[in-house]
């Protein structure tokens, strides 16, 4: 009865195990050092160029987030005179910290009602509802291209 147990026991352990692979990277190949394929990092950022500006009644200039795909990395160009942070091309890993949450956020696409990506703008980026204007320029990794101007009333 104990080699029953015993066996019973190898087993359900063996079986655990296997059970507890990490599926959070499930669909992505990391390579031999845990890096990303450059045709995953893409789709890890669904935009080749993104630059918004954000002007409110009482401050002109409020916001402005550029980023640009440059080869392997990235230039992130962050002014924010809303908390007074800014980040210049010495600053790109930190300003795609601040900025790939927001990213993380967004989902729309060229078709996408303006209205819907200026609530989608705000909320991702943690902006104030009452902004005078947000101006979007986006290039899309796909080739598509989305460009608005709105104004808040």
């Amino acid at each position: 009865m104990n080699r029953l147990f015993t066996a019973g026991t190898a087993l359900s352990l063996t079986l655990m195990l296997g059970a507890c692979q990490d599926s959070s990277e499930e669909g992505q190949n990391p390579d031999q050092e845990g890096n990303l394929t450059e045709e995953e990092a893409d789709n890890v950022i669904a935009y080749d160029y993104f630059d918004l500006e954000v002007d409110y009644p009482d401050l002109e200039e409020a916001y402005a987030v550029e980023y640009e795909k440059q080869g392997d990395g990235q230039d992130v160009d962050i002014t924010d005179k809303l908390t007074d942070k800014e980040y210049d091309a010495e600053d790109d890993s930190l300003a795609f910290g601040e900025i790939k949450p927001a990213f993380d956020k967004l989902d729309f696409n060229e078709d996408t009602p303006d209205e819907e990506v200026a609530q989608q703008l705000v909320d991702a980026f943690g902006l104030r509802e009452d902004y005078k204007k947000i101006e979007l320029e986006v290039d899309f990794t796909d080739g598509g291209e989305k460009q608005f101007t709105i104004e808040n009333s």
